[in-house]
């Protein structure tokens, strides 16, 4: 019973092949089906439109990307509006003449590393000892200041913050998924650059020694803020020609000049 069912179903499929089909289809079935010619693609099978439609959708996704980092930098006018949110200092009084190196400089230093980061920790502070030695600068500016009345401090303020290595960009890379990088204001200006957590930026850093080993350096001056879009903005105001750049566009010049 089943195989007539069978035999009866398959000649009702089969009867708009060439008719001459054997009478006995149970025996014919094989030399039935070297006679079916070959079907097109049915593009409305759902089989067949998901995975062109997944394809179509890696390609929109790819182009976005290209798009997305081919944009020019952002106008003058939009960085200004950015420094509400990400200000620069300059790590100076406006009264000091202060040479600082161009970003381009730095970056033929063989030991310094420029990574992408987040910074995943609040800063803390430690008051470090100044140790004073016969003969030095320091030793003379502390015996003058003396010999006016004056009591100078013998340390100096020092910030620790934990941040997230995202991404390498220079040769000399990190790797550690996580580090320490440390701030000593300069001698004439207390400044320590303000990191909170969440902070994404591009920091150029250098291996701390003795007490500082094992922790980075960071070059505020040489420092880029990475907005939630993905622009750079100068720490500093001293790098400011790179400022409104898209990150990956960034990434790539510094690749460039690296060389």
């Amino acid at each position: 019973m089943g195989n007539r069912l069978f035999d009866k179903r398959l000649k009702t499929e089969l009867k708009q092949y060439p008719p001459d089909l054997p009478e006995n289809i149970s025996t014919g079935i094989d030399e039935a089906l070297r006679t079916l010619p070959n079907k097109k693609v049915n593009r409305y099978n759902p089989y067949f439109r998901v995975p062109v439609g997944i394809a179509l959708l890696f390609c929109l996704i790819f182009a976005v990307s290209l798009i997305r980092d081919s944009i020019p930098g952002l106008r003058v006018a939009s960085v200004k509006e950015l420094r509400a949110k990400y200000p620069a200092y300059s790590g100076f009084s406006p009264n000091a003449n202060v040479f600082i190196w161009p970003f381009e400089e730095v970056l033929k230093d063989p030991e310094a590393h420029i990574i992408v980061g987040e910074v995943v920790g609040d800063t803390t502070k430690e008051e470090v000892p100044i140790t004073l030695n016969p003969g030095t600068p320091e030793k003379k500016i502390d015996d003058k200041l003396r010999s006016i009345g004056m009591n100078p401090s013998h340390s100096i303020e020092v910030s620790y913050t934990k941040v997230r290595v995202l991404d390498n960009i220079t040769a000399n890379k990190i790797r550690s998924r996580e580090i320490t990088i440390f701030q000593v204001p300069p001698g004439d200006y207390e400044f320590i650059q303000p990191l909170k957590p969440g902070m994404k930026a591009v920091f150029v850093l250098s291996d701390g020694t003795d007490r500082y080993s094992g922790k980075y350096a960071l070059d505020r001056y040489h420092s880029f803020y990475v907005t939630e879009d993905d622009y750079v903005l100068s720490m500093s105001g001293f790098g400011d020609k790179y400022s409104g750049m898209r990150l990956k566009n960034f990434e790539k010049e510094i690749k460039k000049l690296e060389k």
